[in-house]
This record gives structure tokens, sequence and C-alpha cells, in this order.
């Protein structure tokens, strides 16, 4: 089963904060990318759970043990001229 990781040092910058998304099968890694989470300025932890703006909260402080994620895709039939794949939480 593959399963996602992502690593970002939180802290003070007024530029955009880069982190790491990994894919990992079992115990092999598959693929790793550049990724982000919050807008610049507000990538600290005391910005954790700023809706739309602070970055992901970490499991421990929302008191859960790991996030899950739909990999189902979701086609957008509103609009047939629309071609992307969305994914629904």
């Amino acid at each position: 089963m593959n399963w996602l990781l992502f690593n970002m040092d939180l802290k003070p910058s007024t530029s955009l904060l880069m982190g790491k998304l990994h894919i990992i099968n079992g115990k092999t890694l598959i693929a790793s990318y550049m990724a982000t989470s919050g807008l610049s300025g507000h990538q600290e932890k005391k910005h954790q759970s700023w809706r739309g703006i602070g970055a992901i909260p970490e499991c421990k402080k929302v008191g859960i043990s790991h996030y899950s994620v739909l990999t189902e895709p979701y086609g957008r039939i509103s609009n047939p001229e629309t071609t992307d794949v969305f994914f629904l939480d």
C-alpha cells in the first residue's frame, strides 16, 4: 500500500518555506516532491490551523494519529469544458 509523508520545518520567515512530500510503498521510497503548506509569513507553528493561510496542523495538535486522502478522482460534470480531475475530502 502506498502512503504519503509530508515534512516541513515550520519557522518564522517572510518568504515561502518549502517541504517535501514523499510517496512510500511499504518501506520503499517511490518519489519525493517539493511541497508547501500555508502562505508565506504564516508558516510558523503558531499559525497551524489558521484556515486558508496557516500550515496544515501536526496530527498531535489536532488529536489524530494520521491524515487520510481520498484517492478516487471526482470528475467535474457541471462544466463539461473542464477536463481537470478533482479530489474531495
